[in-house]
């Protein structure tokens, strides 16, 4: 069977890095939104670079496991991402309650 695929394998990086940038520029754009449509055009750009990295941490975590104890591993790179998943709104909601919601940003 043929691979019918028009497109080559690029890697994991092609598809990482765009995601990152993208990230990080619209992170980086969010304190600038004045009204609605720049917040619609940030959130959009945001849910962009979140569908093309959908799953890339998890698989950079399978690539960097050691060969003998990869459980251990990926069950401690997972619990390293639910904190930060967890305690990032916590650190959101005291710096906009103590500054402003641009600084938290």
């Amino acid at each position: 069977m043929t691979d019918t695929c028009a497109v080559p394998e690029r890697g994991r990086k092609w598809v990482g890095a765009p995601s990152m940038a993208l990230f990080a520029l619209s992170l980086a754009i969010l304190p600038l939104v004045e009204d609605f449509y720049s917040l619609l055009a940030v959130a959009l750009v945001l849910g962009l670079a979140n569908g093309l990295g959908s799953g890339i941490v998890m698989i950079w975590g399978a690539d960097f496991a050691p060969p003998g104890r990869r459980r251990k591993f990926l069950g401690v790179w997972r619990l390293v991402g639910d904190l930060g998943h967890s305690s990032g709104p916590l650190l959101i909601s005291a710096l906009t309650e103590v500054a402003s919601l641009a600084l938290a940003t």
